[in-house]
């Protein structure tokens, strides 16, 4: 689906889209508004080659975790419309 949105001219094996994209991001990554952001945005366009690795550890560079964030972020996205596991 992302390849023919995207990139619908790219020879195969040359598009991003042909093959999976790894991110990796800790909690006070995903505290910064660009991340929301681009977020929403891949659950918006379905992009299903994307994989975040979230590492929960309850713990930011301002210390622990939840003396910033009372949010439930696996539920944050969800919302978004991304497939979730633990």
């Amino acid at each position: 689906y992302e390849r023919g949105l995207f990139d619908p001219e790219a020879a195969p094996g040359t598009s991003p889209f042909d093959h999976m994209v790894w991110a990796i991001a800790g909690d006070g990554c995903l505290q910064e508004g660009i991340s929301a952001e681009a977020s929403s945005l891949a659950g918006h366009q379905k992009l299903g080659n994307l994989v975040l690795l979230w590492d929960d550890n309850h713990i930011s560079i301002e210390g622990d975790t939840e003396t910033a964030v009372s949010e439930d972020t696996i539920k944050r996205y969800e919302a978004y419309g991304w497939h979730v596991q633990r």
